[in-house]
């Protein structure tokens, strides 16, 4: 009798260690699959996304706290135009749902428009508008998402490089001024005289921006201000402390902010 007891106190023994590693396992096996799904990565539209892989200056911005903006070039009237230039717009985004593969994209001129996001590789994130959602402008036509793009870089005709830098109206390097950018932007600082009195709110140093662009053709330079028309320049006398911006006899009518008869000085 004491015989089949053992025996059976053994099979107990045996089938309780059983079970247990059976259930350690598992909970093993529980534990590496919520670590595999907790480091699984998931597509997010926060961060910098370009839409012209030649461009990095085009593109779409999320910021975490809901702000997204939206850089283009502007195009509008002649070359030399000084509305043509890159815009920023402003937004607001959000999420649509919990697992945040799907958002709403609104701009201060437009209602929203809303997006899956359909996919994420090395080089993209695929949206695709949602047709049940409102009809806003928000990304056009857009669908690719771009992670990096070629960055642009500026050349400056070797005859005028002295020309980019900034440059004052007087030998004492303060006051009126004017500075070349690489990229075609320029800007001229000066004393805005408005007012009525000596204490206008209208009376006080103001920076104009405006753009600028050399013709090697007719070694001309032309400058167009904001709200001014363009006026065209021979550029004479210039080193890398002066410069005489000699008002072109292809100019229109009248004289721009930024001229003068004067030489310029670095």
């Amino acid at each position: 009798m004491k015989k089949y007891f053992f025996i059976f106190t053994a099979l107990i023994c045996v089938l309780f260690q059983s079970c247990d590693t059976s259930v350690n396992q598992t909970n093993a096996l529980d534990f590496e699959n919520k670590i595999n799904v907790g480091t699984v990565e998931t597509p997010s539209i926060i961060g910098k996304w370009y839409y012209n892989s030649e461009d990095d200056r085009y593109y779409y911005q999320f910021i975490s706290n809901g702000t997204v903006y939206y850089q283009y070039y502007q195009n509008i009237g002649a070359e030399t135009s000084a509305l043509n230039t890159f815009i920023t717009k402003t937004g607001n985004w959000s999420y649509l749902n919990i697992e945040k593969n799907s958002f709403s994209i609104s701009w201060d001129d437009s209602i929203a428009c809303w997006y899956d996001i359909i996919s994420e590789d090395n080089e993209k994130l695929v949206v695709k508008r949602r047709e049940d959602g409102p009809v806003g402008l928000g990304l056009g036509d857009v669908t690719n998402l771009l992670k990096s793009a070629k960055t642009v870089v500026y050349t400056v005709d070797e005859e005028i490089k002295g020309l980019i830098g900034t440059w004052y109206y007087d030998e004492t390097k303060n006051g009126k001024s004017i500075k070349f950018q690489v990229d075609g932007i320029c800007y001229c600082k000066y004393y805005q005289n408005y007012g009525s009195g000596t204490f206008s709110n209208l009376n006080g140093w103001v920076t104009r921006k405006g753009v600028w662009h050399y013709s090697k053709e007719n070694k001309l330079l032309s400058i167009t201000m904001d709200s001014e028309i363009s006026y065209y320049y021979d550029i004479s006398d210039l080193s890398s402390t002066t410069v005489t911006l000699k008002l072109s006899n292809d100019s229109p009518a009248g004289t721009s902010i930024v001229y003068s008869a004067n030489p310029l000085y670095k």
